[in-house]
């Protein structure tokens, strides 16, 4: 039957919440954001997928490759989610394979997204192998 406005307040206010928080986590990483010449770069600290602020990046900074890294403890390494759009010229699979390796993390994927496990103290060195092979 009709559903009266306080059987479903519950349900807007849990919906309230949810998008508040989702607002809050995108600003303060708006706020985060760093970029070099061919990259935006920043660290998810929020409960928000990786992907979908490595999207956000990518879409509000105007550069062709935006990752996001996001530290699990547990291994000592950065997890990373990269994104490049259609003026990003190169492999982002092949091109993060190759240095994450040489750097004793892992990684890979998509011509456009991929993923990558970097050792927590490669994390700068990581940054600018990638902004250097993105150039090309």
């Amino acid at each position: 039957g009709m559903k009266y406005p306080h059987d479903i307040e519950g349900g807007f206010s849990i919906a309230e919440s949810y998008a508040r928080k989702v607002s809050d986590a995108i600003k303060k990483i708006e706020g985060s954001i760093s970029k070099s010449d061919n990259i935006a770069y920043a660290q998810n600290n929020s409960a928000l997928s990786a992907s979908m602020i490595v999207n956000f990046v990518l879409g509000i900074s105007e550069k062709p490759v935006a990752l996001v890294y996001k530290l699990k403890d547990e291994i000592d390494s950065y997890i990373f989610s990269i994104r490049g759009n259609k003026s990003c010229k190169v492999h982002l699979g092949r091109v993060v394979n190759q240095i994450s390796s040489e750097i004793g993390g892992s990684g890979g994927g998509h011509e456009k997204a991929c993923g990558a496990v970097v050792p927590r103290e490669k994390l700068k060195q990581f940054i600018y192998l990638l902004d250097r092979l993105v150039a090309q």
